[in-house]
């Protein structure tokens, strides 16, 4: 069975979409699926959603560079240069647990 991150991997995206939900419907305040949820509207360009969706991944677990890091890439393409940056030194405060920001 592929984890949520590996149909995303696959582009298996509706797939990935019902299963984050159910591990939010588990654990609300687990940090993982909203990040996931995050990946999947920022790779169909919704922004928005992505900025929303990361920031949430923040709030529940901000410990994660990947997430600031994925974050602070929203908001540059949103064109919020300030935001993107202070998102970015506060990713580079923290471990590094991923190839993303290594």
């Amino acid at each position: 069975m592929l984890t949520p991150l590996d149909l995303i991997k696959h582009k298996r995206y509706e797939e990935a979409h019902k299963a984050c939900l159910e591990l939010i419907r588990k654990d609300v305040y687990d940090a993982h699926p909203y990040y996931l949820l995050g990946l999947i509207a920022f790779e169909h360009k919704n922004y928005k959603k992505a900025l929303e969706l990361f920031t949430k991944a923040t709030e529940y677990d901000p410990q994660q560079a990947v997430h600031f890091a994925h974050l602070a890439q929203t908001y540059s393409i949103l064109g919020r240069q300030n935001e993107a940056k202070s998102t970015c030194d506060k990713a580079a405060k923290l471990p590094i647990t991923d190839a993303f920001t290594a």
